[in-house]
């Protein structure tokens, strides 16, 4: 009974936000229609009589827009507890479409709301439309205002956060490398946005296979995060959450666990013991243990991160498809193969085909239990998604793809895959791919067939790799 008041008292309180939303936005306009009527009445009052009207009432707009950016601000959270977000989603499309038709003539306003929203967009999980209202943001500002302003910097970190959500990383790293070239004209070498930019950054070179630049870029904006922000910020734990992820590729586990477990008491000394904001932290959490062996530990983390996203977000929301497929990846190590697939099955309808963990994770249960023709689609899918990310397919797809290539009696379609695998791996190395030499070094180590095996042209590949950075790179 508890629970179901507590169900109602959010969905209430979401619709209550939504019906505020509606009603603040037509105030803005209304404030808008009224100035312009005004202006008119009053045109032939004088000039001083004019501009006390104007900032008077530009101070109305800018309180009455600051309203709204709070009510958006709040939207994602409250509406998500209803479970049915079809509804605030309709309404914030509404929403768009008012400021558009009617604040045309006032850019900075039209900027900020339309911003606003977009975040909204993407805290209920809509990226294409945060994309969508990010780009025209971007392309309004620079129309407005010129190149060189605040409002095209926001908007291009923005419209980079989306396309990272998209998992668009060629055209997100663009964007991010835009924005952070416009924000140290506009702010000089260290700002709270620079460093932000450049934890996005770290997290798109750490997809791209560049490790080394990725930590660079990661420990710089932490590093200009405690300076300027405090140890105890939420940019902080952030940018600990991308570090994390990135480090985790290391043998060194002790460092790894410890920066995540400081991010997450960041967090919880912010905002409590449940909230959205530490979802990011519990799911690198179950990761790193996991990666340590500690399954029973990782387990009991990821289903308190599925239980809580569900609870907060409701059950179609992305970050409760990521922790589905966390879990489901655990369960795989532990055996627990039938249950694995489910959540994963599971996760990966939620995520959407971009998300290629989730496919091949799910290939790889599929082939444990035997199941081959359906391993071998999901394995496929998952290389031809890191083709269109123009990211080069790492060596567990590859190997498990041709070993169940091979299990059907498809040698010819087995020797093919790899051999497409081993060019774009080729040209990924040659480029500074430190996880592509390391992949090369594998195959030339490991391969079935003799002809291509040269243990003498894999050290050195191996050696490369091993040398980039001061605690070595894995090489298994």
């Amino acid at each position: 009974m508890v629970r179901r008041n507590k169900v109602a008292v959010a969905a209430t309180t979401a619709v209550a936000c939504a019906l505020l939303l509606g009603l603040a936005v037509s105030a803005v306009l209304l404030l808008q229609e009224r100035r312009e009527r005004q202006r008119a009445e009053t045109a032939e009052g004088g000039q001083l009589h004019l501009r006390h009207q104007a900032e008077a009432e530009a101070a109305n707009n800018r309180r009455v827009a600051q309203f709204v950016k709070g009510l958006l601000k709040g939207l994602g959270l409250s509406v998500a507890l209803v479970r049915d977000t079809t509804m605030p989603r309709q309404i914030l499309d509404k929403a768009v479409e008012r400021v558009e038709g009617h604040l045309t003539t006032q850019p900075a306003l039209l900027i900020g709301l339309r911003g606003t929203i977009a975040s909204t967009y993407g805290d209920l999980g809509c990226y294409d439309r945060m994309e969508e209202l990010a780009r025209k943001d971007l392309d309004f500002a620079r129309a407005s205002f010129g190149e060189e302003n605040k409002a095209v910097a926001d908007a291009l970190y923005q419209l980079g956060e989306a396309q990272i959500s998209l998992g668009n990383v060629v055209e997100a790293e663009k964007t991010m490398r835009q924005a952070l070239v416009l924000q140290r004209k506009l702010f000089g070498d260290e700002h709270p946005s620079i460093a932000r930019s450049l934890r996005q950054l770290g997290s798109i070179l750490h997809v791209r296979g560049r490790p080394a630049d990725a930590e660079a870029s990661l420990r710089e904006a932490l590093a200009m995060q405690e300076k300027l922000l405090g140890e105890e910020h939420m940019d902080v734990a952030s940018t600990l959450d991308s570090l994390v992820v990135e480090l985790r590729d290391t043998v060194r586990f002790a460092e790894v666990e410890e920066l995540e477990r400081r991010a997450l008491e960041i967090k919880r000394n912010l905002v409590g013991t449940e909230h959205p904001s530490l979802s990011d932290s519990l799911d690198v959490l179950g990761m790193v243990l996991k990666e340590q062996g500690n399954l029973p530990e990782a387990e009991a983390t990821y289903r308190q991160l599925l239980a809580m996203n569900e609870k907060l977000l409701g059950k179609d929301h992305p970050w409760v498809g990521r922790a589905l497929v966390g879990l489901g990846t655990v369960l795989l190590e532990r055996g627990q193969l039938a249950e694995a697939e489910r959540l994963l099955r599971d996760g990966a309808a939620i995520e959407k085909p971009t998300d290629v963990w989730a496919l091949q994770f799910l290939g790889l249960a599929l082939e444990k239990q035997g199941k081959l023709a359906e391993a071998e689609t999901n394995y496929r899918a998952t290389l031809g998604i890191r083709k269109n990310m123009l990211v080069w397919p790492r060596r567990f797809v590859l190997d498990h793809l041709t070993a169940v290539l091979r299990q059907q009696g498809k040698e010819s379609e087995a020797v093919a895959a790899r051999n497409e695998w081993m060019e774009a791996c080729r040209k990924a190395a040659e480029a500074g791919d430190v996880f592509a030499q390391n992949d090369i070094a594998w195959f030339l180590s490991t391969s079935r067939e003799a002809a291509a095996r040269d243990a003498t042209k894999a050290i050195p590949v191996s050696l490369r790799c091993v040398a980039f950075r001061d605690g070595g790179e894995r090489l298994g």
